[in-house]
């Protein structure tokens, strides 16, 4: 909501520089020229900060969605782990009361 007001708020200022500098200002790349308002030069370096934050903000939350996922698959497996280590517990110990009854049988016997 913050990030919204403040992308509002600054583009309102941008529209209002732009439209207050009308001046021209030459830009020399390679070797060309091109004669642009100053508003104009304000406005495409806003709106290629704009579309750079965006292209960042997504590919970080689709990173963030990714390490979700991971992170629950992770827990899942350690669940089914406690299971089955637990499981294997109880039969160690069902195990070991089946030979100390067998023993005890045998020593009632002799």
């Amino acid at each position: 909501m913050i990030a919204a007001a403040f992308l509002v708020i600054c583009s309102i200022v941008i529209g209002l520089l732009a439209a207050t500098n009308p001046a021209t200002a030459t830009l020399s790349l390679a070797g060309q020229s091109v004669g642009l308002s100053v508003g104009a030069v304000l406005s495409i370096g806003y709106l290629v900060g704009v579309v750079a934050t965006l292209s960042l903000y997504l590919a970080s939350a689709r990173n963030t969605q990714a390490e979700s996922k991971q992170l629950q698959q992770w827990q899942h497996q350690d669940a089914k782990l406690v299971a089955e280590v637990q499981t294997d517990r109880e039969k160690q110990l069902e195990a070991k009361i089946a030979t100390l009854e067998a023993a005890l049988q045998r020593a009632l016997k002799k």
